[in-house]
C-alpha cells in the first residue's frame, strides 16, 4: 500500500473498526499519524463507569497533543447524565478541541444545552439528539426549540420523537422553525417543520420518522425535489391497514424527485385472511389496493396473478425511471429465516429491470429477529444470451437507519 496516494489509504481505513484501528497503529509507526485522527475523531468521554472516568487526565492529554485535539470532530455527550458536573466538563473539553463541529445529547438531561453560548452555536454544525423509549425528553425539546433559530451555522440535525403539537405551542407562526429549518443540509425528525421549507433551502437528505403526508411530500417535490438525494419516509399504519393520505403511489415519485440514489417507500404487508408463505400476495397485493384506491383504477382486480403482475409493473416502472437510484430498501413482515420462492422471483425481477445504477435491494423484517436479506451487485458474468449482471445475497446485513 505504500505506493497509494494517501487520500487512498485514509479512505479505505475509514472502513475499519476502532478495534482494528487500534491494531494497525500499534504494528505499524508509518501508519499511526494516518489512524490518530480516525480514531480520535469521534470521542465519548463519558461512556466509561464514574468510578474509571478521568475526565482531568482525558482534557490533559489533548492540551499537551495537539494532533489528537485537533482531530476531535464530533463531541459524544449522550452518557453525560451520570455527572455531577455535565456543562463544566464540556465546555473544557470544546475550549481544548477547537475545531469540533457536532453534538451528540441526550434528551433526558437538559443540562448539557446551557454550554451553547454564541461561540459554541457559531461552532455547531451538527446535532444529533437520543431518546429513550420510556422517556419524553419535554424539558429537553422546549431549550432546544429556543436555542435552534440561533445556530446560524447548523446545517445537520436529529431529532427523534419531537411532537408536532409542541412546536404549534411554542411556535405558532412558525417563523422560528422557519428560520432553522431552511439552513439544513440533512434533516431526520417528524415531518411537520418541513411545512416551512423555501425553495431555496440546501436540504438534500431527509429523513423522517413518521409518515410524510402526501399532499406535504408533492410540496416537498416542488420545493426540493430536484436536488433531494436520500428520500427515507415510513408509511403510517392503523391496525393493518395503512393510512391512505400519507402513501404516494409509486409513479409519482419519479416525477417528483427524479435524482433520488436511496429511497424507502413502501411499506410491504400481508393483507387480511392470506394464506403463510404465499409472499406474491403478501409482498405485492396490498400495494395494489392503495394504488388502486389513489388512482382510482376501477378496473384492476384486488386478487390473484392479474393484481399481482399489474402492482409488480407498478413498482418496477418507478424503479426504472429513477434513473440514480442506489439502494432501495423493502420493509417485510415474513418472520422466517428462510426466504421463499415468490419472493425470490420478486427480487429477480428487479434485478433484471434495475437501472444500471442500482447497487442494493433490501429487504428487512422487523419482527424479532431482525432477518434481513441485502442483494448486492457483485459484478459481470456470461450466459448464452449474453453478458449479465451478477448478484449476491448477504444475510443478516445490519439495516440501514432509516428503518428504525
Amino acid at each position: 500500500m505504500e505506493r497509494l496516494p494517501t487520500e487512498l489509504v485514509i479512505h479505505i481505513l475509514s472502513y475499519a473498526s476502532n478495534k482494528q484501528l487500534k491494531i494497525i497503529g500499534f504494528l505499524s509507526s508509518e501508519y499511526r499519524s494516518l489512524v490518530i485522527p480516525l480514531l480520535f475523531r469521534h470521542i465519548c468521554p463519558w461512556s466509561l463507569p464514574a468510578r474509571t472516568r478521568d475526565i482531568d487526565g482525558l482534557i490533559t492529554c489533548l492540551q499537551n497533543n495537539i494532533r489528537l485535539s485537533s482531530a476531535v470532530r464530533v463531541l459524544d455527550a449522550q452518557h453525560v447524565i451520570g455527572s455531577q458536573h455535565p456543562v463544566e466538563e464540556l465546555r473544557r473539553i470544546m475550549e481544548v478541541t477547537t475545531r469540533w463541529e457536532e453534538l451528540v445529547l441526550h434528551m433526558d438531561d437538559p443540562r448539557p444545552l446551557a454550554v451553547l453560548d454564541d461561540n459554541t452555536k457559531f461552532q455547531l454544525r451538527r446535532l444529533q439528539c437520543i431518546l429513550c423509549h420510556w422517556s419524553t425528553g419535554i424539558r429537553f425539546y422546549h431549550l432546544l426549540l429556543d436555542i435552534l433559530p440561533t445556530c446560524t451555522n447548523l446545517v445537520e440535525i436529529w431529532v427523534p420523537g419531537m411532537k408536532e403539537e409542541m412546536i404549534k405551542a411554542m411556535d405558532p407562526a412558525g417563523l422560528a422553525t422557519a428560520t432553522w429549518v431552511n439552513r439544513l443540509q440533512k434533516y431526520r425528525g417528524l415531518p411537520y417543520p418541513l411545512n416551512y421549507l423555501h425553495n431555496s433551502t440546501p436540504l438534500y437528505h431527509l429523513t423522517c420518522t413518521t409518515g410524510i403526508p402526501s399532499p406535504l411530500l408533492q410540496r416537498l417535490g416542488g420545493r426540493v425535489g430536484q436536488q433531494l438525494l436520500y428520500l427515507h419516509s415510513p408509511l403510517c399504519e392503523t391496525g393493518i391497514r395503512l393510512i391512505g393520505n400519507t402513501y404516494l403511489p409509486p409513479s409519482l415519485i419519479p416525477s417528483l424527485f427524479p435524482n433520488l440514489r436511496h429511497v424507502a417507500w413502501f411499506w410491504i404487508m400481508s393483507q387480511p385472511g392470506s394464506i403463510p408463505g404465499d409472499l406474491v400476495r403478501f409482498l405485492l397485493v396490498s400495494a395494489s389496493l392503495l394504488i388502486t384506491n389513489i388512482q382510482d383504477l376501477l378496473h384492476a382486480k384486488s386478487s390473484g396473478d392479474e393484481a399481482t403482475m399489474d402492482t409488480n409493473g407498478i413498482l418496477l416502472d418507478a424503479i426504472q425511471r429513477l434513473h440514480f437510484l442506489r439502494q432501495v430498501c423493502f420493509i417485510s413482515h415474513h418472520a422466517s429465516d428462510v426466504l421463499a420462492k415468490p419472493a425470490l422471483k420478486f427480487v429477480g425481477d428487479m434485478q433484471k429491470m434495475s437501472p444500471p445504477s442500482l447497487q442494493a435491494i433490501c429487504l428487512w423484517a422487523p419482527n424479532s429477529k431482525l432477518w434481513s436479506y441485502t442483494f448486492k451487485k457483485n459484478g459481470v458474468g456470461s450466459t448464452s444470451d449474453g453478458t449479465q449482471k451478477l448478484w449476491v445475497c448477504e444475510t443478516n446485513v445490519p439495516v440501514p437507519s432509516f428503518c428504525h
